[in-house]
């Protein structure tokens, strides 16, 4: 998932306004999803949780960001770090 930060996930900050405060990035915020680097990593993840046929969680997703900020403990979205390689 790292691998797709400075791709696709750039584009979608750059281009889908996470950075100026569109709709999508208003929404995001009121789940506690506050930085647009967050923001583009949860999207991914959801996406691939979709993909997967897996509940997409966003207030766990949030939750883990909080963890984050709060512990400095980088927890895996998607929680599948044995297949990312």
């Amino acid at each position: 998932m790292i691998r797709l930060h400075f791709g696709l996930g750039m584009w979608m900050r750059n281009n889908w306004g996470l950075w100026q405060g569109s709709a999508l990035a208003d929404l995001l915020t009121e789940k506690g999803i506050h930085h647009p680097d967050d923001m583009s990593g949860v999207i991914l993840a959801s996406y691939w949780r979709y993909l997967n046929d897996l509940p997409i969680e966003l207030t766990a997703q949030a939750e883990r960001i909080q963890r984050t900020y709060e512990t400095g403990v980088i927890e895996d979205y998607c929680e599948i770090n044995r297949d990312d390689d």
